[in-house]
């Protein structure tokens, strides 16, 4: 049986202190995970900014893959180089001049993520607030997550070095300095296709150019590569269509994505058809070895104070003044303001202390976003009130909120949200420049009088996901549900965390319609007369109480065209959609209760979904008479393979743990 190769991590620290610096478990030296190819996973990081002196700080995270070292073969670190990489899971547009002087015409170019290397341009920047935790592991992350990957269908590469082409007195030569990102391939769907020379010929349908332009369009390198401006080195390779060993000569053709006139810079490069077959051969051997390989990575961590340029504001003017100031990264409140009208946050990065005062809307507009941030922009408001003019609290439409995003970077922490019929309005699919909102939001209290989280992603504009990461908060909704998604194709792509918070609603703690939406909930409460109502994308429960009250109306569950059947079920999954809906729930202190319905929930319609329910731990119990811990219509997945079940469950739903609360003797519920 093949043993486990693995991966560990070692923190440098410059500009701060290393003791509070953590990756993985705090009372290990080193922390390794299992690695092998085709996986991927989170670095597990802890960055601690508390004490009395702290101080606003960013912390830019690099990783030198010529750091990598394998102790038990070091000629496998340049193989292992080129098929782990390192990165950060957000997106990034960059933005570019014409090249024609005198155009001031711009262009852009939006990454998916943003890969690791040893210098700035290859690094990753964190804003740590005072008092402040960044925090990243498999099952929790407040911030944007560093991620590692070994690439397995490996169809060539972006790298840092100089490239010499072939004359008539050199076979031309390449000095690599450092592998930058992949370039990967579904082995089973694209099916690439080689000349008689080994080279890449054509890939997704497309010749090889062709392929190389639609990634370089979004690479977020200024130029598209072109054809006629590749160099062709010679060199000798083992031919990997013979169980033979022997050499031949074959030409390497290596494209400029960003080089100087001495050839130094960044290079792509596709891989030839032998080294394709012998790269695989590679991770096949090393996935099934008896010895596995160790390799360990060091993480440098570089902390700048922020140099505060600190704009104080008393006055609304003040204030507009002082956003809209290039030069200043800080506004200070001083004192209450109102604003009469919105704003606009376009551009930069600021942090808006509040200092403790307040801002309010005394404008007139019956829709508005107070706040808005637009792809590009970042914004960090911190401890103070944010007071709108609505005085709704039943049906209406969501038209007056506090913060509203676009594509933007918001990050909240210590502000109350009061008087808004929203408080965040994530809105990326009508953002005019594609982008993915990450929106943080921490220590605050959000009460609004319709749904005061509306999270919706940009559907295939890009390859990212729409984030929110939600900590320590309080989310209340007087109306509808503390949390909405939209189900409209369009606004798929999305990405939830809740860890240590209560999201309260009226008819609905979290309702999630959309496909391809990932939700991650740990320690935290949420409640609504239907606790969570799921129709699309997968969820994930850890250790948190799931409450359904029932307090308005309980209906058999069914299928909604538009919004969901309110069950009064703490978790109901209704897949009627074109997509699948799971909600998978572990730990052993998670709760699942229902007041006058069923504890968990699973309604199918034969053709759509699937739906899927699995639980592997927790204690679910209903209050009603005739209500169930587990209840199904046997359309779709509905497993238990663990937990505490006070009430009947389902005949039919697979049972893979027997465990019931009547352990006494009471085996009716099996």
């Amino acid at each position: 049986m093949a043993k486990t190769s693995s991966l560990t991590f070692q923190t440098q620290s410059w500009g701060f202190d290393e003791k509070k610096i953590t990756v993985g478990d705090e009372t290990a030296e080193n922390y390794s995970i299992p690695i092998a190819p085709g996986t991927s996973g989170i670095i597990p990081l802890t960055v601690d900014n508390s004490g009395e002196d702290a101080e606003t700080v960013q912390i830019g995270v690099t990783i030198s893959k010529f750091m990598m070292d394998t102790e038990e073969n070091p000629e496998m670190e340049e193989e292992l180089q080129k098929r782990i990489f390192f990165y950060a899971d957000t997106d990034k547009t960059y933005t570019f001049d014409a090249p024609i002087e005198g155009d001031t015409s711009k262009s852009t170019e939006t990454v998916s993520k943003i890969y690791l290397g040893s210098s700035a341009p290859e690094n990753y920047t964190y804003t740590v607030l005072p008092g402040q935790k960044l925090t990243m592991n498999e099952i929790f992350y407040n911030d944007v997550p560093l991620k590692w990957e070994w690439v397995y269908d490996m169809l060539g590469y972006y790298f840092r070095g100089t490239v010499t082409g072939a004359s008539e007195s050199s076979a031309g030569n390449v000095a690599v300095d450092e592998y930058i990102r992949p370039i990967e391939y579904d082995y089973d769907y694209d099916q690439p296709v080689f000349n008689d020379k080994g080279q890449l010929e054509t890939v997704k349908g497309m010749k090889a150019i062709d392929f190389l332009k639609e990634i370089s369009a979004n690479d977020g390198y200024e130029d598209v590569i072109h054809s006629s401006e590749a160099v062709t080195i010679e060199v000798e390779v083992k031919n990997a269509d013979t169980t033979e060993t022997e050499t031949k000569t074959q030409e390497q053709i290596y494209y400029p994505v960003e080089v100087d006139e001495n050839g130094y810079g960044v290079w792509a490069y596709l891989c030839t058809k032998d080294e394709i077959l012998e790269g695989i051969a590679y991770d096949t051997a090393l996935a099934n070895a008896d010895t596995p390989v160790s390799v360990t990575v060091t993480i440098v961590l570089t902390a700048n104070t922020v140099p505060a340029k600190i704009t104080e504001a008393s006055t609304e003017q003040e204030f507009l003044k002082a956003l809209a100031d290039e030069n200043s990264n800080i506004v200070a409140l001083k004192s209450d303001i109102s604003l009469e009208n919105p704003v606009n946050f376009e551009s930069g990065n600021k942090i808006l202390d509040l200092n403790g005062y307040g801002i309010s809307y005394r404008g007139s507009e019956e829709s508005y976003g107070l706040i808005q941030v637009k792809t590009g922009a970042a914004l960090t408001v911190v401890n103070g009130d944010i007071t709108g003019n609505s005085t709704a609290t039943t049906a209406g439409a969501m038209n007056k909120r506090a913060f509203q995003s676009q594509g933007g970077n918001l990050v909240l922490s210590d502000v109350n949200v009061t008087g808004f019929d929203t408080a965040v309005y994530i809105e990326d699919m009508n953002a005019e420049t594609a982008g993915d909102s990450t929106v943080q939001i921490t220590n605050c209290t959000l009460e609004t009088a319709q749904p005061t989280l509306v999270l919706q992603g940009n559907g295939e504009k890009t390859d990212a996901k729409t984030k929110v990461i939600i900590q320590g908060s309080t989310l209340s909704s007087k109306y509808y549900s503390g949390i909405s998604g939209q189900g409209n194709q369009e606004r798929w792509g999305t990405e939830l965390i809740i860890s240590e918070s209560s999201v309260t609603g009226c008819y609905c703690g979290i309702y999630f319609p959309q496909s391809d939406s990932v939700t991650t909930i740990t320690e935290s409460k949420i409640s609504g007369n239907t606790g969570i109502a799921l129709k699309g994308g997968s969820m994930t429960i850890h250790n948190s109480e799931i409450v359904g009250t029932g307090e308005i109306a309980v209906d058999k569950a069914g299928i909604s065209n538009s919004g969901f059947i309110d069950t009064g079920d703490a978790i109901y999954v209704e897949a009627g959609y074109n997509w699948s809906a799971t909600v998978i729930v572990k730990g052993e202190n998670t709760k699942v209760i229902s007041k006058k319905a069923n504890a968990a929930e699973l309604f199918g319609e034969s053709g759509k979904g699937p739906g899927k329910i699995l639980l592997y731990d927790g204690t679910y119990s209903s209050d009603a008479e005739g209500g169930a811990s587990a209840k199904w219509n046997d359309i779709g997945t509905f497993e238990i393979y663990g937990g505490t079940f006070e009430d009947s469950v389902s005949d039919t739903i697979t049972r893979y743990d027997m465990k019931t609360a009547a352990d006494s003797g009471d085996t009716s519920a099996e």
